[in-house]
């Protein structure tokens, strides 16, 4: 047995952060709000986390690869409304991407890319736990795809597919939790 604390009934039933039929329904009424009110929605655990993880991002890449850090690839999964992205494309970083699962928080992100004008941000569906990509990112973000993962009916199960999953995209796995220092 693994020292996963999860029971039965939670493995089970999962939570609704769990489905991806609430994410859908989530990012489809966040996509009615820009289109009607022009809100970008939420920056997802608040704004001083996202600039945490922004300083953090962008120093150890300018101290691992000084002139050539906005060159490197990064990977933002489970991107929500592509907000962590604007903000390090704000400081040139040129290779950027966003996945997530769902195709509502694509079309959201995409609309939001497109507004602000930062169309270089590539937006890609994809779920990290049967990811398609084939890329190496120099570091990859996550705000609450583990946590997601984590509340699903398939927690066990998705939990070991995450780790595999980020472990094949880059040594440097970087979620708001480290990011914060609470890792």
């Amino acid at each position: 047995m693994g020292t996963d604390s999860s029971t039965d009934e939670d493995v089970v039933e999962g939570s609704k952060l769990g489905r991806r039929e609430y994410w859908e329904s989530t990012y489809k009424k966040e996509l009615v709000n820009l289109q009607q009110h022009g809100d970008l929605g939420e920056v997802w655990f608040g704004q001083d986390v996202m600039q945490t993880m922004v300083s953090f991002i962008d120093d150890m890449l300018k101290a691992r690869h000084g002139s050539e850090a906005a060159t490197r690839q990064i990977l933002d999964v489970g991107t929500g409304n592509a907000l962590l992205l604007l903000e390090l494309a704000r400081l040139g970083y040129q290779k950027l991407t966003g996945t997530d699962y769902s195709q509502a928080s694509i079309a959201l992100a995409g609309a939001i890319v497109q507004q602000q004008e930062q169309l270089g941000i590539r937006l890609v569906q994809d779920d990290l736990l049967h990811t398609q990509l084939t890329d190496r990112f120099a570091v990859v973000t996550d705000k609450g795809t583990l946590d997601a993962v984590g509340l699903s009916a398939e927690a066990l199960v998705n939990r070991r597919l995450y780790r595999e999953a980020s472990t094949d995209l880059s040594s440097n796995y970087l979620n708001s939790q480290s990011a914060a220092g609470d890792y």
